[in-house]
């Protein structure tokens, strides 16, 4: 007899974790298929928005390409072969090369409380320092500015639009209309929300070499040439400290010393070198300064073509003194900071500021210039590292390093060679052809999980449930390291009271990790998928967090770049620039049709007209390094010299034209305003 209640289609609420929006969402379910997704119209905060990405959910969970079952050697086995094969593989390896021999590499698949925990848990244990992530090849400038100006590397400022008092902000090298938001930026329902701070007289300005998404909905944009965005802050903050600034902010938050120091450091970037530099019109830099103090406070919203850029961390702390002289930080009608629970506004002074020239530690053997960002190692040393035969095993763990890191054809041959390399994913792809081990995990639709990342920005927090149980041999990362931990002599959970290896569910856990690492969980858990807003106050941050109760206006470590700015030539000729589609987060293209191939490389006009190419013509784009062939689209909203390619695709691998050289500050490499030429191909 059918069991008709089990068959019958069920309807199942839950948020969309797969970009920092967290929209609410409907999935049908149908026996252990999930048939459709649609948007929750009655989500509290994304009122109904949704995505390619997280309506395409049931084509990405049930596809053809889902990793089933573990492998060894490219054999299908049992699970208790798989992690009696591994443990023992990776004890050998600790015991004969030491535990820096094994190694993680991890990006923004890890994004979930149980398996964050896990992670970090069992490396910990492990007692390994080779620990790798996309952190260095992303968000490295952004948190060493902070370190620097506010001694916390996770002090994060946040613009709220729904906040009265606001009234100016200005998007930086991003399109979180399509992108779902950076760090600090308000991602969910971003559209709406923006076009509700319009119509309430909000101003929005948008500064990018391209005409993006987000730019048509603002009241302004300018395109500036790709990286130069750093002589748009330097002219700012040079003005600002003439006529503009807050007197009572540069007062009792600043040292006197400093601001008399960035005085004569940016004396030389006038309006003209500013011009010059950006290619902007001195009407379009008068207007912008002209609207930042006409508003007297601003929010600004920089993101990956910030980050990526050559003068990445010094274009944020310049970013970091424009709001300051305006008051802009900590202050009603400025940005916020979200506090990871009340006790960081209401109790004690912090402590455990970073030195005032940034905290770092020892390299890798193979690269020791490189010192250690954040707890972890610069991801462009790990195949130095590999090669050298320092690191023997690689677990990989919702990342792709090949196309996250620079020099890809070199890190692909390196991870050939080792010993152990384990791959925990939930689709087949170029690593898993290659990986000694093939973990089939589960994905956000088979796990429950928990948003509160007030420290990144993320100004609501959420508890979400599992749609489906996991299917097939699929399991939890926490479940898998934790059978390979007790197998090495250890156990992951036996940190968290009360909880039994054996027998905790993927729900116990995440309930009982939340309380305790969150203050506010009962809270959390009470308001489930609509969520809350993270409790907040203004000017606790200026109380409690900064150094003596001052902001770092002017780290030497930054100020003395300044000069090199000024000084360095200007190279004429197309510059790369970055971007990411709506279907896609970084190398995860969840919106994408089967067989659809990698986004069209855009090109500015003059470009084009210099080399007779038209829209529809294939192109050669290269550098010293390596080369990139795709259809072209001819773009004539872009700036001059801009040729813009989308990361995280293989087929159009960027990584192949960039220098894997990093800033030394941040152990990041640039994957922005990198001169390039371009060809068009004849045959």
């Amino acid at each position: 007899m059918i069991n008709e209640e089990a068959t019958a289609p069920q309807l199942v609420r839950f948020n969309c974790f797969l970009c920092a929006a967290c929209c609410g969402m409907y999935a049908t379910v149908e026996g252990d298929q999930i048939t459709k997704v649609v948007a929750d119209r009655d989500h509290p905060a994304s009122h109904g928005y949704s995505c390619k990405k997280g309506r395409n959910i049931p084509r990405v969970h049930h596809a053809a390409h889902r990793i089933d079952r573990p492998r060894i050697g490219g054999l299908e086995v049992e699970w208790t072969e798989f992690f009696d094969d591994l443990a023992t593989k990776l004890h050998r390896l600790k015991d004969e090369y030491g535990p820096d021999s094994i190694a993680k590499f991890s990006g923004t698949g890890t994004f979930s409380v149980n398996e964050l925990f896990a992670m970090h848990t069992f490396f910990g244990m492990v007692g390994t320092k080779s620990l790798y992530s996309s952190l260095t090849l992303d968000v490295a400038p952004l948190m060493r500015a902070a370190e620097l100006v506010t001694g916390f590397t996770q002090a994060v400022p946040v613009w709220v639009p729904d906040e009265p008092a606001s009234t100016l902000t200005v998007v930086v090298g991003q399109n979180p209309s399509v992108s779902g938001g950076y760090v600090g930026t308000p991602a969910t329902n971003f559209n709406d929300r923006v076009r509700a701070f319009r119509k309430r007289g909000g101003e929005v300005w948008v500064i990018d070499p391209r005409a993006t998404r987000t730019a048509r909905i603002a009241d302004r944009h300018l395109a500036p040439r790709p990286g130069s965005d750093v002589f748009i802050f330097a002219w700012l903050a040079r003005e600002l400290l003439r006529d503009g600034f807050d007197a009572d902010e540069l007062e009792t938050a600043c040292d006197a010393g400093d601001v008399e120091n960035l005085r004569t450091v940016l004396a030389p970037f006038d309006l003209q070198v500013a011009t010059h530099r950006t290619g902007l019109e001195e009407r379009d830099l008068l207007d912008l300064l002209a609207a930042i103090k006409r508003h007297g406070k601003v929010s600004f919203l920089p993101g990956t073509g910030i980050s990526f850029s050559p003068d990445a961390v010094v274009t944020y702390w310049l970013i970091w003194v424009v709001s300051i002289l305006t008051g802009s930080l900590d202050r009603q009608g400025g940005m916020r900071f979200l506090p990871g629970n009340n006790a960081m506004m209401d109790g004690p002074q912090w402590e455990g500021h970073a030195p005032e020239g940034g905290s770092t530690g020892p390299g890798p053997a193979s690269r020791p210039e490189l010192g250690e960002i954040f707890t972890e190692r610069p991801s462009v040393a790990m195949v130095d590292e590999i090669e050298a035969g320092n690191i023997r095993a690689l677990i990989v763990v919702g990342a792709d390093p090949i196309g996250a890191a620079p020099d890809a054809a070199r890190l692909r041959a390196a991870l050939a060679t080792l010993e152990v390399l384990v791959v925990i994913d939930i689709l087949e792809w170029e690593l898993t052809e290659i990986a000694t081990h093939v973990v089939p995990c589960t994905w956000q639709t088979e796990r429950h999980d928990m948003r509160f990342l007030p420290q990144y920005g993320f100004e609501r927090a959420y508890v979400s449930t599992a749609i489906v149980e996991p299917g097939a041999q699929r399991r939890h990362v926490w479940q898998v390291l934790s059978a390979v931990g007790s197998r090495m002599g250890f156990d992951i959970l036996s940190v968290i009271p009360g909880v039994d290896a054996e027998t905790v569910t993927d729900r116990e856990l995440m309930y009982a990790i939340t309380r305790l690492t969150c203050a506010d969980a009962e809270a959390v858990f009470e308001a489930g998928i609509d969520g809350r807003d993270v409790d907040f106050r203004y000017g606790w941050f200026h109380e409690k967090a900064l150094p003596g109760g001052k902001w770092r206006l002017a780290p030497r470590v930054l100020t003395e770049r300044l000069p090199g700015l000024v000084l360095r030539s200007d190279v004429a000729g197309p510059r790369l620039v970055n971007g990411r589609t709506i279907e896609s987060v970084n190398s995860s293209h969840y919106g994408i049709t089967n067989g659809e191939g990698a986004p069209r490389i855009r090109i500015s006009a003059d470009v084009a007209r210099e080399r007779a190419i038209e829209t529809g013509d294939r192109v050669r784009v290269h550098t010293g390094r390596g080369e990139v062939t795709g259809e072209v689209l001819v773009d004539p909203s872009m700036a001059r010299e801009t040729v813009w390619i989308a990361h995280g695709w293989h087929s159009q691998n960027v990584n192949r034209l960039t220098d894997p050289a990093p800033d030394l500050l941040t152990g990041q490499p640039s994957v922005t305003a990198v001169p390039v030429e371009v060809e068009r191909i004849t045959t």
